[in-house]
């Protein structure tokens, strides 16, 4: 079964094309994005979600850059280390 990370998002007809719809498994915590096309597909799949009783969550333009942002802070290179001086350097 799914479960809902933010709930149901209910405004049909106010839904911008740029959100996507998020869904987190219950059992393994898996996540599933799913960008729609256009805003005919993004109301067949939120109906399909609803009609098979699985909870979603449309993310925002913020949340999805949060995602990204998080994503290429996991990837850097932490193996290069920078003295205090060159960033106090950088930082002036």
């Amino acid at each position: 079964m799914l479960a809902a990370t933010g709930g149901v998002c209910d405004a049909e007809d106010k839904v911008a094309l740029n959100l996507s719809i998020f869904v987190l498994t219950k059992t393994d915590m898996t996540s599933l994005i799913i960008t729609p096309k256009n805003d005919s597909e993004l109301k067949l799949l939120k109906k399909l979600l609803k009609g098979l009783g699985i909870a979603n969550h449309a993310l925002t333009a913020e949340e999805k850059e949060d995602f990204g942002l998080a994503i290429l802070m996991k990837e850097a290179d932490r193996s290069k280390k920078v003295s205090r001086e060159t960033i106090m350097k950088k930082l002036k």
